[in-house]
C-alpha cells in the first residue's frame, strides 16, 4: 500500500484537528488519571477555567507532555510543523 504526500498530510491534519476538537476530553482524562478529579489541573487552574479559554491551541499548550493522555499530542504537533514546512518548500 502506498500513500502520497497529500494523503499523508491530510491524514495528519485531520488527526491534529481531531485532537484539538477533543482537547477538553484529553485534559479531563489527564486530571482524572493524575489527580483523581477531572476538575483539578496540573497548573493549579480548574477544568472549568481552562475550558473557558477560547483558543484550542492555547489549551493544547497547557497539556503536560508527560501525562499519559498527552503523550501522542506532542507527536502531532511535530508532524503539523513538518507538514507546514514541507508545503512551504514544495510551493
Amino acid at each position: 500500500m502506498t500513500a502520497n504526500f497529500e494523503e499523508l498530510s491530510d491524514f495528519y491534519a485531520k488527526s491534529y484537528e481531531f485532537i484539538l476538537n477533543n482537547i477538553d476530553i484529553i485534559i479531563a482524562l489527564n486530571n482524572i488519571e493524575e489527580r483523581n478529579s477531572y476538575n483539578i489541573c496540573k497548573n493549579g487552574k480548574s477544568y472549568d477555567d481552562i475550558s473557558q479559554i477560547k483558543s484550542k491551541i492555547k489549551r493544547l499548550e497547557l497539556l503536560d507532555k508527560n501525562e499519559i493522555y498527552s503523550k501522542n499530542t506532542t507527536f502531532f504537533k511535530k508532524i503539523e510543523f513538518v507538514i507546514q514546512y514541507s508545503t512551504t518548500i514544495i510551493v
